[in-house]
């Protein structure tokens, strides 16, 4: 808060300078000092648990119907607001599509293919922005 304050203020004082490199560079700055790497782990802990309880709590171990339940309770965590939070660690990238990867490598035959044949034969895309 105290940054978006900062630069506030820091917008007046150029708008009457007409600075507006600096102000591009400073919130450029600013971009660039924010960590999202609590927010990935959030997200990558909540998709996990509903992917786990995906696999326990169904009986059916249809790989298209698990599938299904995963786009629908597991992949608007993954993909909702990128845009805003987009991980742009590789770190990140990794943690967020290793929930993808690893509930498709437990469903039912799959196991023993590689990831991208394992997409390709579900239908799924990968997760990365």
């Amino acid at each position: 808060m105290l940054n978006i304050l900062l630069i506030m203020k820091l917008n007046t004082i150029l708008a009457k300078q007409n600075f507006q490199l600096l102000t591009v560079l400073l919130i450029l700055a600013l971009h660039i000092t924010i960590d999202f790497s609590p927010h990935v782990d959030n997200i990558v802990s909540k998709a996990s648990l509903r992917a786990k309880l995906i696999l326990r709590c169904f009986q059916s171990r249809d790989p298209v119907l698990l599938t299904q339940a995963f786009c629908v309770f597991v992949r608007p965590l993954l993909e909702f607001s990128p845009v805003v939070w987009n991980p742009v660690l590789k770190q990140d990238i990794t943690r967020t599509e290793s929930v993808q990867r690893r509930f498709t490598k437990r469903l039912r035959g799959l196991r023993n293919f590689s990831y991208t044949t394992r997409l390709t034969y579900l239908g799924l895309d990968i997760l990365q922005c």
